[in-house]
């Protein structure tokens, strides 16, 4: 998780800007670094396919103009739209607190499937207008469709949440950088291609300088967020492959060996490039284990996140399947696509069914989810045919739950038909499509993959599904934005012309608009959470009178005139503000302090968060979080002998207890304010008045906090 920092740390550092402002700055500049990269892969891979087919298949030329949109399309799609959830937030239901949802206003009620939502709407609407009803959503509404799979803890962000909440974390920080290797690997593919006019041997060094910038941006991610390499590496190598096989022109030995050894290269090169740090690093988490919770998710909460982009990429991959049924003939390409399918199938499910069975014979306590037991080729035809809506009857943590699964398998063998016909005849566009195809696998092989193993020392598979679904999120919606312009702009088939009483309808025609129409509507219904949760995440302050909402980047202006009500009292955050101001400016190089401790999700850690300076024990929890799963006895015992002495510290009514906890870590600066005062007893406040026996000399106060620096002629024994 650290190199991201580390880059956001050093252009900080460069500019000399303040890090409660840099920081405000950062998040931006993230953002728009995905969109730059967002927006250049979406009109490329459109671009191509446009350079390379020309004409529809009405004969009309493909205009300039399809590209931008794809382009901008993909930016909407990727970075822009949130998911379901936010429509059926604003839609509500029963129980609903009054005027928090359109159900909540309506007058008008059903329980029918989807027209219950559609009357909502219009009720609420209805009342909006005409009974001067007003909507009055919580603060906190932007927050739920970030969690789509109650009752379990698993996180569902999506890009636009996770820049609108604006926490300068690895996953988000690695968005740009994935969708570059996303790009990069597209110009691998069309650096194989003849759209580049320049001499073979150009484009031949050409495409072992883009495997360099390809190898270099993969790299990064393992250390910016290390869940985003393993997939985007095979995506860069899957890259690799299509650019031989496009350029070779054929299947041979001398291909397989090119793209061997370019892929070779890319996964050393991304390792030497971050060699110096990774010698000097340890991971915390070193591999997968399988879902012993039994948690799985219903195939409705799988819908809900990612419905929108698999109504689009769908329809990008049924036109595909209709123009290769045109090109081979109606009963070859049946046959080819049964077999193949098929085939693909049954290798699928004897492999992932295989996994299974190994893992009822291995010792140990590892349990596959829906795989065990023989069962799986049962859970797939459950799954499909009776679980496809809504799941599992009971919800998400039922063995065998397993209809996500089934429609990956289903999924995946469909594409696996779909490259085949790609690779037979490949051209430019061809290409361009195998590169698409190949995200949407990848998307189908990581949905699959979250059900069935978690990572090492994960909570449930909490982090897990969050890591890999943002991943999904991204291939899917890159695909999506080309499939939509590839049906609008370039398919138009000639359908046949039906006359109904002197009406005549061309149903290409028809087809294309009620695609439109229906992709429209799904747009607008992811559209709800950014027009809506903007509002809600901006008013989400400190209510408090007095309170000052300032419009600024500095990230600390919240603090003269905010109070924060924790459940021990409430704490004045000027007075800490002003111990932070001066240790700032007067505080040389980085000495250790003490502070107090918190329960989670509170005021800790206040001074060594916004100073910079290290503390005898940050944040408790995610000290656990990073280190409990490697040497833990060391770590955690470690973790929990710093608790008891900060612990000890502040509660003791012996200064030579006392004294003894700031030699033993060396600690220069003590903190005492409303926190400490707060969770620690009175008597163990009242030894500060004496300075601990004069071991400590006050420097600082503001209102009720205080600052005490240890006297330097004490012997401190470093430990």
């Amino acid at each position: 998780y650290y190199f991201g920092q580390f880059l956001t740390a050093t252009l900080t550092k460069l500019t000399g800007i303040l890090p409660e402002v840099a920081y405000n700055l950062a998040v931006p500049l993230f953002f728009a670094l995905a969109v730059g990269a967002t927006y250049s892969l979406g009109y490329n891979l459109a671009e191509a396919t446009r350079r390379f087919v020309r004409r529809r298949a009405n004969g009309k030329r493909i205009g300039p103009a399809g590209p931008v949109l794809a382009g901008l399309a993909a930016v909407l799609l990727v970075l822009i739209v949130g998911n379901a959830a936010g429509a059926n937030q604003l839609i509500g239901g029963a129980g609903d607190p009054a005027g928090s949802s359109f159900a909540s206003l309506s007058p008008w009620h059903t329980d029918v499937p989807v027209l219950g939502g559609a009357v909502s709407v219009i009720g609420g609407i209805k009342a909006m207008i005409f009974d001067g009803a007003r909507l009055h959503l919580p603060n906190d509404w932007y927050w739920g469709p970030s969690r789509t799979m109650p009752p379990t803890i698993s996180i569902t962000e999506f890009p636009y949440f996770s820049y609108l909440f604006a926490d300068l974390h690895a996953h988000m920080m690695a968005i740009p950088f994935a969708i570059t290797s996303l790009a990069v690997g597209a110009a691998v593919v069309l650096n194989a291609s003849r759209l580049l006019r320049e001499s073979p041997r150009y484009r031949r060094w050409a495409g072992w300088g883009l495997v360099v910038v390809l190898a270099l941006v993969v790299g990064a991610l393992r250390w910016i967020n290390s869940w985003d390499y393993p997939p985007f590496l095979l995506m860069a190598v899957g890259a690799i492959f299509i650019a031989e096989r496009l350029a070779e022109g054929r299947f041979s030995l001398r291909m397989v060996g090119w793209a061997l050894a370019k892929s070779a290269a890319l996964v050393v090169l991304s390792v030497l490039f971050f060699y110096p740090f990774q010698a000097n690093y340890k991971l915390p988490a070193t591999g997968f284990h399988g879902m012993v919770e039994r948690e799985t998710t219903p195939f409705h909460q799988y819908l809900t996140h990612f419905g929108i982009f698999l109504f689009l990429a769908g329809a990008f991959v049924v036109a595909l399947v209709g123009r290769s049924a045109r090109r081979m003939g109606g009963g070859p390409f049946l046959g080819t696509l049964t077999g193949v399918f098929l085939g693909l199938l049954i290798a699928g499910t004897l492999l992932v069914g295989s996994v299974g069975w190994l893992a009822d014979r291995v010792p140990g306590d590892f349990t596959i989810v829906g795989l065990n037991g023989g069962n799986f080729l049962h859970d797939i035809v459950a799954g499909v045919l009776g679980g496809a809506i809504d799941g599992s009857k009971d919800g998400p943590g039922v063995p065998h739950a397993t209809p996500v699964v089934a429609f990956a398998l289903f999924g995946l063998a469909l594409l696996g038909v779909l490259g085949w016909f790609a690779l037979r005849r490949m051209r430019g566009d061809g290409a361009v499509q195998l590169f698409v195809l190949s995200m949407l696998g990848m998307a189908l092989l990581l949905s699959a993959g979250v059900e069935i193993a978690a990572l090492d020392g994960d909570i449930q598979r909490m982090n897990t599904v969050f890591k890999f679904y943002l991943h999904v999120w991204i291939l899917l919606g890159v695909s999506s934005a080309f499939g939509v312009w590839y049906v609008l702009d370039v398919v138009q088939p000639k359908l046949p012309v039906v006359s109904i009483k002197h009406l005549e309808l061309r149903l290409g025609w028809v087809a294309s608009r009620a695609f439109a129409v229906v992709a429209a509507g799904l747009l607008l219904t992811g559209l709800v959470y950014p027009v809506v949760a903007t509002k809600e995440r901006v008013q989400d302050r400190f209510e408090n009178e007095g309170a000052q909402r300032p419009r600024t980047d500095d990230g600390l202006a919240y603090m003269p005139s905010a109070q924060y009500g924790d459940e021990g009292g409430t704490i004045d955050l000027r007075d800490d503000y002003a111990a932070i101001q001066w240790l700032r400016e007067n505080v040389q190089g980085s000495p250790a302090i003490i502070e107090a401790l918190t329960p989670l999700y509170r005021w800790g850690s206040r001074i060594s968060i916004n100073t910079g300076l290290p503390a005898v024990l940050g944040w408790d929890w995610h000290q656990t979080q990073q280190r409990g799963s490697f040497d833990s006895d060391v770590y955690i015992g470690m973790i929990q002998e710093r608790q008891q002495d900060v612990r000890l510290f502040y509660a003791t009514s012996d200064p030579e207890e006392a004294q003894d906890v700031l030699k033993k870590y060396d600690v220069r600066y003590v903190i005492l304010g409303r926190v400490e005062q707060l969770y620690y007893p009175e008597e163990g406040m009242a030894k500060f008045d004496g300075g601990l026996g004069g071991m400590l000399r006050q420097v600082f106060q503001s209102g009720q906090t205080r600052v005490f620096e240890v006297v330097q002629d004490q012997q401190l024994v470093s430990r």
